[in-house]
């Protein structure tokens, strides 16, 4: 009887052993997937803050850019201006030239004299 007893004892310990090695297979596997869990949720954080911050410095530039357009368009504006101010001052110069070569061909056509054929002296001229 004490044969039948240890056998029965020595059975018992060898399934406990492989209940627990079963036990501690699941309990790694069960550890694993959780790890995994952990760097996926981690890795999705990361990358939604990667966007935020790409978010941030894509309207910091557009900011930067809107600004920027905005001045250029002032500075536009102002050449304009002076190109407008420009073509008017080109306009007066060529109506005055104009005006030069017309005293100049009655001039000539006078023989050189200042007088018009009425008579009259010609307006500008000394």
């Amino acid at each position: 009887m004490d044969m039948e007893k240890r056998e029965s004892e020595e059975a018992i310990p060898m399934e406990d052993d492989e209940a627990q090695r079963e036990a501690n297979g699941k309990a790694e596997e069960l550890c694993e997937e959780q790890k995994q869990q952990s760097d996926r949720e981690e890795e999705d954080e990361l990358v939604d803050y990667l966007k935020l911050l790409g978010i941030r410095r894509l309207n910091e530039d557009v900011e930067k850019l809107s600004k920027q357009y905005i001045e250029a368009d002032k500075e536009k504006r102002q050449w304009e201006k002076k190109a407008h101010k420009l073509e008017g001052e080109i306009l007066m110069l060529k109506n005055e030239m104009h005006e030069m070569k017309k005293r100049r061909a009655r001039m000539v056509k006078n023989n050189g004299n200042e007088d018009d054929a009425g008579g009259r002296r010609m307006e500008g001229m000394v």
